[in-house]
Formats: structure tokens, sequence, C-alpha cells
């Protein structure tokens, strides 16, 4: 008798499955799903069964398994074949596809393991539904089906990009006694008592981030992944790089659950299913423009008449004074530190990482530049370096210095600041949130609001956004200015973009936007009306990584049905002593990325990203 095991290791995404004997004193206790222990490359590493089968065709007698890790199936049927449809489909290995899927805990914690119940067939999962709403909107809709599944012991999934916005989505978690919190970073005894209550079924109301959407589930009925058009759903590093709303939908398909995206602003590819009567759609918000209070602030006509430049204008000034006299003011401004970079007003040095060469990032409290890419820090310079001279000037301004700006030119109003380097969960910081008229913050702010008291928004440093050459930045700066402007709230916004196309679809409505949207990506070929791969070639010598890279291209050029882009520096392009280039292909929608020559044209160690967030 052998075993089609899998691995649980990081291996080359051209390894799948290998075959192990089963000894005779094993024979009658090994299952599909069963983690067992394998001698792989001399060493002793937990593996997955897969498959048994009577024969092997290799020529000599494979390698037999050490011993029984669990007591039963430890994973379910549909994970087995969930974890093979991902390996194939975003191009890793099935091993270290099935590492994503497991616990990381001790060997005595593994025999500790609750079998899992294996399935009857499931009727095709129901229709999957689309809420454009913000989360109060969405729980209304739902309300009645979750609290009825979850009196009923069934499973329902709550996916979130990040989980700093489980706050707003708390009144929805208020439905269970005891929601279930799952993600990658928890520590591993808090996961795999999570990952246990999943399997066993005690857990009815699930919150996780995207490898929540892996977990052993028992009776799964609904699946919610909020703000589906988040950039956070898509894994990045390490491999596999999937999507949390892409798998949700064939995990539904395998266990009969529904699938509800949510979004302020859902995406072209999720709305194109809605087209095509692959989803039910639903506009939970009221008919009209998406923001009849918008007021745009022209920077540079600001800036002429000031004749100097400030790093917050005195219309804006003006406005956060006017509004906050009857309500709190939300300045949102999604740049962390006291500046985006540094530089020499002498030579014109600008100061990088020595890792990545990403620009750093200077900070005043405590001084230091810091790199956000590499996550590490450096003392702050006397001189440059290439001059010597000791003329430093900062860069664009970081909440740091909005902070103090406003604090000095409105001295009367309580300010407080929110992003990721500053407490906001504490009683204290609550207090003072409650108290303050205008809250300055970041992105990690919108969880932490008192939304029903802000009156106004201001949006600061919205140009970058809109600038980046990516095919998804209208549509996300669309979603973020919505939000902003849900609930009848002014918006007020500067920039040096006043006829932008995103501002103009604020004062329309969401389905010209989205058909204006479609056409552009159609004209650019861009999905959903293809399917778009990633090949980032990577090495130690730029020259060589760029000349692989255009190798690459010319491979696939003779290849049918296949567009393919000349080599772009990622971003960034030189990190850990690594220069990497991205050649981007454009396939037919529905290609499997199987079906083209991997094996003979990418070698191992450089990158493969199937359906990307970024093109850079």
């Amino acid at each position: 008798m052998y075993a089609e095991v899998a691995p649980c290791l990081r291996l080359p995404y051209t390894f799948g499955i290998f075959d192990y004997s089963i000894p005779e004193a094993l024979a009658s206790g090994i299952s599909h799903g069963q983690i067992v222990e394998v001698t792989f490359r001399g060493r002793r590493i937990p593996g997955v069964v897969m498959r048994l089968k009577e024969t092997t065709e290799l020529k000599r007698l494979p390698l037999p398994i050490k011993r029984v890790l669990s007591p039963g199936a430890a994973l379910t049927p549909e994970q087995l074949t969930l974890a093979e449809y991902i390996s194939t489909e975003y191009c890793a290995a099935l091993g270290t596809t099935m590492n994503s899927f497991l616990p990381h805990t001790t060997v005595g914690e593994l025999k500790t393991l609750p079998e899992v119940a294996v399935k009857k067939a499931v009727a095709s999962a129901p229709q999957s539904l689309v809420l454009r709403g913000m989360p109060e909107m969405v729980l209304q809709y739902l309300e009645k089906d979750i609290r009825d599944m979850i009196q009923n012991g069934r499973q329902v999934l709550l996916l979130l990009p990040e989980l700093w916005q489980d706050g707003m989505w708390k009144d929805l978690l208020r439905l269970s006694d005891s929601p279930v919190r799952i993600f990658s970073t928890q520590k591993p005894a808090d996961f795999f008592a999570s990952w246990r209550a999943i399997a066993s079924g005690k857990a009815t109301m699930i919150l996780g981030t995207r490898s929540a959407i892996l977990s052993p589930f028992r009776d799964l009925s609904m699946i919610i992944v909020a703000d589906e058009g988040n950039e956070n759903h898509k894994q990045i590093e390490p491999s596999p790089r999937y999507h949390a709303r892409d798998l949700a939908f064939k995990v539904a398909g395998l266990t009969g659950a529904r699938v509800i995206c949510t979004s302020i602003a859902p995406c072209p590819e999720t709305m194109q299913r809605t087209r095509l009567g692959q989803a039910e759609y639903h506009d939970l918000f009221p008919a009209g423009p998406l923001n009849a209070r918008l007021t745009i602030i022209d920077r540079e006509s600001e800036r002429r008449r000031a004749n100097e430049w400030r790093p917050i204008s005195e219309a804006v000034i003006d406005s956060i004074a006017d509004r906050a006299k009857t309500g709190k003011v939300f300045v949102f401004l999604n740049k962390l530190g006291f500046a985006k970079s540094l530089s020499c007003r002498d030579c014109r040095y600008l100061f990088v990482c020595p890792q990545c060469a990403s620009v750093l990032t200077y900070h005043k409290d405590p001084v230091s530049l810091f790199c956000y890419h590499c996550q590490e820090s450096s003392p702050y310079p006397l001189a440059c370096p290439k001059c010597s001279g000791a003329r430093l000037g900062f860069g664009a301004a970081g909440v740091e210095r909005l902070e103090e700006e406003i604090s000095r030119l409105l001295p009367n109003l309580s300010l407080v600041r929110i992003d990721s380097l500053t407490d906001s969960s504490s009683p204290e910081a609550r207090e003072k949130i409650q108290q303050s008229r205008v809250i300055l913050g970041t992105k990690r702010a919108l969880s932490s609001l008192p939304w029903e008291e802000v009156r106004a928004v201001v949006v600061l440093g919205i140009d970058n956004a809109l600038r980046i050459p990516e095919f998804r930045a209208h549509e996300r700066s669309l979603a973020l200015l919505t939000l902003f402007s849900a609930g009848e709230r002014e918006l007020i916004i500067e920039t040096s973009l006043p006829d932008h196309s995103v501002f103009r679809a604020l004062c329309g409505s969401f389905e010209d936007w989205l058909n204006h949207e479609l056409e552009e990506r159609k004209a650019w070929n861009y999905p959903p009306y293809v399917r778009l791969m990633k090949i980032i070639v990577q090495d130690r010598v730029r020259v060589k990584a760029f000349k692989d890279a255009e190798s690459l291209v010319a491979k696939f050029k003779n290849h049918g049905g296949v567009s393919v882009s000349t080599p772009m520096p990622q971003s960034p392009e030189y990190q850990w002593g690594i220069y990497r280039f991205g050649v981007l292909l454009r396939l037919p929608p529905g290609t499997s990325p199987r079906s083209l020559p991997f094996s003979r044209l990418v070698p191992d160690e450089w990158l493969i990203d199937i359906d990307p967030e970024s093109i850079a």
C-alpha cells in the first residue's frame, strides 16, 4: 500500500506530491487528510496524505512513512481539493501550499487535533451576492439570515483585509456570544486554539484575514468578504499568492456556502460578475450622486496666491476652523512621519535605504529615518554623505508635521492624531478622541472614528494616489472618498488636479463611473477582459536581471494568445542585494497559468504572481 504525500515544506513551484510506502503496522491507521511524518532530503518533516493507492510508478521502493502525527484526518476533503486548486491556479508547490493550511505547532499538539467530519455531498452553492454599502447597511440587510445561521450552529466567516477594521464590524460580531479570531500573526497557541474551535464546529462566528479562508470549516454557510476590492485580500509573500475573494468563490462551491462581497465601491471585476449573471447585486445607498456636498480646493491656486509653499493651505485651515464650530472634523493624510523624504539642498542628494533604495521617511519623534519596505531604522544624518553639506531639507509633509502646523495655526482647537504609531484603543485614547474637535490620521484611524459626530472630512495628499501608474489607482481612490462622504458628511479635497475623473465621478452615479472604468480597461487590455500574470525576474547583477527579463519577453512572444509587456522595474527595484524586473503577461480570461511552459522558461528563484494587484 502506498500514499501520495505533500511534504509541509516550502519547495520550488515545480515540485508536486511524493510516493511513500505504508508500513504494515500503520496500514489500518492511514487516511486521506491525515498528518504523518516522512523523510524528505534527509530530514523528518510533517506531510499530508493526499491519496492512497495500491501501486507506485517509481522504479525503486519509496521511503516508508515514519509515523502518524494526527489521530485521524486533520484536513477536510474540501481543504485537500482547495489545496490542489491553489497549487495549480497560483503556480505553487503543493507542499508549499499545504504548509499554509496547517497550524504551526508542536508534534504533541498535533496529536490532539480533532478528526474532521467528512461532509456528505453538498448541493450547489447559492448565488453569490454583491452589496454596495457601509458595514452598518450590510448588517441591517443580512442580520436576520446571520442570526438564524448562528442559532442553528452553522458557521459564518467574516474576511477582513486588515484586522484593525474589526471596529467597523463590531455590531456584526455582537451577534455571536464568542466570535473566534484567526489570522496568521497570532501566537501559535492562540492560532491552534482557534483552528481547533473551527474544526470542531464550536466556532460559529469566525473573524479573520485572508488566511482564514483556508480553515477546516465544519458547516460553513456564509462567507462575507468585507471591502472586497482591498489590496490586502491578496497574499504577496510568501507563496502561494492567492486572492482571498477569489478563493471564497471556490470554497463556496466546495461547501455550499454563500459568498457576500461587500464594498462601498465594488471593484470592476466583481461588478462584471453581476453583469454576466454570476452574482446578484444590491445597491444599499440611496439613489443619486455619490456626494452632493463636495468642495474642491485648488492647491496650485492657493500656492500662487500665498506666493510660498506651505504644508497646509490657508483655505484648508479656514475650512477646518469653520466646520469644527458645529462638529468634529477628520483630516486625512495617508503619510506617516514628519516628512516623506530628506534631501541635501546643496547637491540634491536623496537619502534612501541601503538595502532596497526606497526613499527614507523622516520621523521627528523620535528623530530617525525609517524604511517602510525593510522596516529598518537609521539615525538622523548630521551632514550630506555626498557633499558634506549641512543644509538638509524635508520633502512632502507627513501627519507628524501636519499635527504641528494645525496646532500652531489653530491653537484653540483640541486635536488628536491617530495612526499606526499612536495608541487609539486604550480608554485614555478613546476619551481623548471624544473630546477632540479635530482628528488627524491615516487609514488606521478609520475604525477608531466616532463617525456619527464627524461633520466634515478634509482629504490631503490624494494626488499621489491618483498619479500612481496603476490600473486600480482610480477605483481605490473612489472607494476611499465614497467612505468619507457617506452619511451626508461634507467632503473637502485639496488637490492640484481639480478636474480629475475621480472627482467628477463623486458628483455623478456609481454606475456612470463603472461604465467609464470598464470602457477604459477594455481599451487598455486590463481585467476583467484579460487575466494578468506577473513574473518577477531576480538577480544580484542588475544588467543580468534586465537581460534575463528581455529574454523571457522574447520567448513568450512566440506563445499564441499571450500578450507580453517590456520589462518594468519593480517597487522596490533593489532589495537585500537583489535587482527585480517584472514581465507582465496578458492571458485570455479563464486561462490556466499551468498551460504555459513554465518549467522551461521560469527558474525557481524567480517569482510568479497570478492576478497581481499592481503592475510595478
